[in-house]
């Protein structure tokens, strides 16, 4: 038996501070959605974001890699639609992937909030720069490689 979908009117928002996410809010507003978004410093999306469009959403403290927190947001505010934006890829091989760790964070929340709840939220994964690791894939070469 399939789960009932949840509003996409009601959104969540990882990564609202950053620049895609940032951007992303004011086109929300218009769309009239309502609006919640889990931030590390409240202060940075103060700033980000004009006054004007803060009185219209719901800014919670807390990190994009708490499936936990995420969850509790996603029953609780009755959240139709997760759209994160948060994080990005290292660029060098030696760092470590907290894209990966942010993506399943997502992941596991939103199958926790749906056992909580028995209700299923949409997921979207949108990023400006974003490398991939595929399992079972090699590299490809990079440029002036032969």
């Amino acid at each position: 038996m399939s789960l009932p979908l949840l509003s996409p009117n009601s959104v969540l928002v990882l990564g609202a501070t950053g620049q895609l996410g940032s951007r992303l809010i004011s086109a929300l507003v218009a769309k009239n959605s309502k609006i919640t978004t889990i931030v590390r410093n409240p202060a940075k999306l103060d700033y980000l974001v004009p006054n004007h469009l803060l009185s219209k959403i719901t800014a919670i403290k807390g990190d994009a890699n708490d499936s936990a927190l995420i969850a509790r947001v996603l029953c609780d505010q009755k959240i139709g639609l997760l759209i994160n934006t948060a994080g990005h890829a290292p660029i060098l091989p030696t760092r470590h992937n907290y894209l990966r760790d942010i993506v399943q964070a997502s992941i596991d929340a939103v199958r926790l909030a749906a056992n909580e709840s028995k209700q299923r939220t949409r997921v979207w994964f949108i990023g400006g720069m974003l490398l991939l690791d595929l399992p079972e894939t090699t590299p490809r070469s990079t440029l002036g490689d032969s």
